[in-house]
């Protein structure tokens, strides 16, 4: 975290995340804690010949003047890396519960 955000946010960056699904995809909505910042977006699970493909749509939102547009990156390059691991993870288990 740059040195910048690490005075604003003494604790490190927590991002409070609910998902929320239907058959087809859902909706996620996050808050960062001690940040005036939103996160919203959209998931889609669609099928592929491979099995299916979850896509995301996500829009950070934080109202910092100056600096905000750094932690909208900051934020959303957060998630998507999360969500990468969940989604490696998941793989990964699915792979060893079937042996």
């Amino acid at each position: 975290m740059p040195s910048f955000l690490r005075s604003m946010l003494p604790g490190g960056l927590t991002i409070r995340r609910t998902e929320t699904w239907t058959s087809s995809g859902g909706s996620v909505h996050a808050v960062v804690d001690g940040a005036p910042g939103t996160i919203s977006g959209t998931m889609r699970l669609e099928s592929d010949p491979a099995g299916c493909v979850l896509g995301a749509r996500l829009t950070a939102d934080v109202g910092l003047p100056l600096i905000g547009a750094t932690v909208e990156k900051m934020i959303t390059d957060n998630i998507t890396a999360l969500m990468e691991s969940e989604y490696q993870f998941t793989l990964e288990w699915l792979r060893n519960s079937h042996h």
